[in-house]
């Protein structure tokens, strides 16, 4: 949990009221000695608590033209550090596994709902819903459309009120062959 959360979690918490956030604003004036204002200023005349913060050291023209802006740079930063969905090495793999849809009801998310939304990324050669499991495997025709669905959809798709779940899918070749791997017991002979 990075820090900003845990700070609102925090302020939840209290017991007492958060008055802080009724507080004017820090006059920026005063942080640079030039206030003439005196009593009479309505902003607060105290200097920043955390000197280090970047957010202390804004300038309004930079926020304004974006240069130098460390509100965004935290955005862009919080963003990059999100997880994203790798495409595997095998690149006959189009295959996405898309759970979460939910249990059989007037909520879950049909296949009409998961074709009207996945279209957008390409064209889509197979849909298997699977309503007992409550996920889907979606097969596209060609491996950038599927690469582009996994990539706009991870962690970023609601239908229905519902995030839906995305990964990559497996082949059903390599499923064979790790199965086939164990014996089917036969019912004649005891097991050991």
């Amino acid at each position: 949990m990075d820090q900003a959360a845990h700070d609102r979690l925090r302020r939840m918490a209290r017991t007492q009221p958060y008055y802080k956030r009724n507080a004017p604003h820090i006059c920026s004036f005063f942080v640079k000695g030039e206030c003439k204002r005196g009593e009479e200023c309505p902003y607060r005349h105290e200097k920043p608590t955390d000197p280090d913060d970047p957010l202390s050291r804004q300038n309004i023209r930079d926020r304004y033209y974006g240069t130098n802006d460390p509100v965004a740079e935290k955005i862009l930063n919080r963003a990059a550090a999100a997880p994203s969905l790798a495409p595997p090495a095998d690149t006959t793999i189009t295959t996405l596994y898309i759970g979460n849809l939910g249990p059989a009801g007037p909520n879950q998310v049909t296949e009409k709902d998961l074709n009207d939304y996945f279209y957008q990324f390409g064209d889509i050669r197979c849909l298997r819903v699977l309503t007992e499991k409550g996920c889907a495997f979606l097969e596209f025709t060609t491996r950038e459309s599927a690469e582009r669905a996994a990539e706009r959809s991870f962690n970023k798709t609601f239908i229905k009120g519902r995030r839906l779940t995305i990964r990559w899918g497996e082949p059903q070749a390599k499923r064979a062959a790790d199965n086939s791997t164990f014996v089917t017991p036969v019912p004649s002979v005891p097991s050991y």
